[in-house]
């Protein structure tokens, strides 16, 4: 079986993709962020908040693309997520 004996070589790290993401998606993302009212991991959640917020084009972004959108010391990096 492959995999259980350990033989197999480790894959080598794939590169992060890096994508444009517009200034107003940004804006939208931060507001969401800073509201507290979820876990930035959770895309759907964070898509409806947005649009609640007045982010629609936020939103809609969100929603049109497969990312995970991670924090750390309040900057943005966005992770394509498969």
């Amino acid at each position: 079986m492959p995999g259980v004996s350990g033989d197999e070589e480790p894959r080598p790290k794939e590169k992060p993709t890096s994508i444009q993401v517009p200034a107003e998606v940004l804006k939208g993302l931060e507001a969401v962020r800073q509201s507290g009212l979820t876990n930035m991991l959770d895309r759907p959640r964070v898509a409806f908040l947005a649009e609640e917020m007045g982010f629609s084009e936020a939103a809609t972004w969100i929603r049109a693309h497969r990312i995970v959108v991670l924090t750390e010391n309040d900057a943005f990096s966005v992770r394509v997520n498969g």
